[in-house]
């Protein structure tokens, strides 16, 4: 089956890339405290079968681990931030600075010190030393008990909490405050909201793994290229498994030997008509020489002759 067969259902519009990569948050969270609703797309077994049928090199080409990835940090990272403020809120509710009535009569015991405290200061602008001096020494005697109040309220405030929220903490897998009592952490643990939690932190481990485990193959140098001898043996070795290549490579080689032949054969007759065509000047020019005194003694006799003839007329 080739690649575009494998990949046609993968790539459709309407299937899940979330469900096919192995994870669906609207899958695994359905009526859970972390709900998001009905899946939109379609939930195909086959094509999450020839998505798991390809390489690891072929889904490294489609986006779709990406896509799931970056949705589960986002979700682990509001995670985070649901534990610290349910783990804030605990510590404030288990550790109150004081019961209602104990504040109540602690802000009273603080406006009484202010007021005497003011009263010393007005008494000392008038110059009346010693009224000043008895509230400042009052107000110092409410300073103390409202201090020793103050313990006695912080314990009282410390022994009702432990009572009330002493056996709460907050959940670090799925973010929720549970009661720590041992049946109580059992049956959280065997709760859909849990296990979903549970499934979503593994695929994002799986998934950290494999972009770590490609980006290191990535950054590995090319293997080396074989030289050419080596690369070239094993098709010399055996005559059966020759390429055309090979066989007109062969072939040339054994129509060297009469190749050469024939280039020594052509230049031995080009040394030839070289030769004659050096030689044939020489000839001609003798033959053209003797051709001109022929014609002179032929000019010369044929003018003797006729101052012959036009002296005999007069004798």
């Amino acid at each position: 089956m080739s690649l575009w067969e494998k990949t046609e259902m993968v790539t459709d519009r309407n299937v899940c890339k979330y469900h096919i990569c192995g994870f669906c948050p609207h899958e695994e969270f359905d009526k859970t405290r972390t709900d998001f609703g009905v899946c939109p797309l379609v939930h195909d077994d086959r094509s999450k079968g020839q998505w798991e049928a390809l390489s690891d090199e072929e889904r490294a080409k489609y986006p779709y681990e990406r896509d799931l990835k970056k949705w589960l940090d986002k979700m682990v990272d509001d995670l985070g931030k649901k534990v610290k403020r349910n783990q804030e809120r605990l510590d404030s509710e288990a550790n109150p600075a004081f019961l209602p009535d104990d504040q109540a009569a602690i802000d009273k015991m603080g406006v009484r010190i202010t007021e005497l405290l003011a009263s010393s200061q007005t008494a000392g602008d008038q110059g009346n030393v010693d009224a000043a001096q008895a509230a400042a020494a009052q107000a110092d005697i409410v300073k103390a008990e409202k201090k020793a109040f103050e313990a006695d309220a912080k314990a009282r405030a410390t022994a009702n909490s432990s009572s009330r929220y002493g056996q709460q903490e907050v959940c670090q897998i799925s973010g929720l405050i549970i009661n720590s009592e041992e049946t109580r952490v059992r049956d959280h643990k065997m709760g859909r909201n849990y296990r979903s939690w549970c499934k979503l932190h593994e695929k994002l481990t799986e998934l950290n793994e494999t972009f770590k485990k490609r980006s290191e193959q990535a950054a590995l140098p090319p293997p080396p290229r074989l030289p050419n001898k080596d690369r070239e043996a094993p098709r010399s070795s055996n005559p059966d498994r020759h390429t055309p290549r090979d066989r007109d490579r062969d072939r040339e080689k054994r129509s060297e030997p009469d190749r050469r032949h024939s280039r020594d054969r052509e230049r031995e007759r080009d040394s030839v008509r070289s030769y004659r065509s050096s030689s044939r000047p020489d000839s001609d020019r003798h033959r053209s020489s003797s051709d001109r005194a022929s014609h002179r003694n032929r000019d010369s006799h044929r003018s003797s002759r006729d101052r012959h003839r036009s002296r005999s007329p007069e004798r």
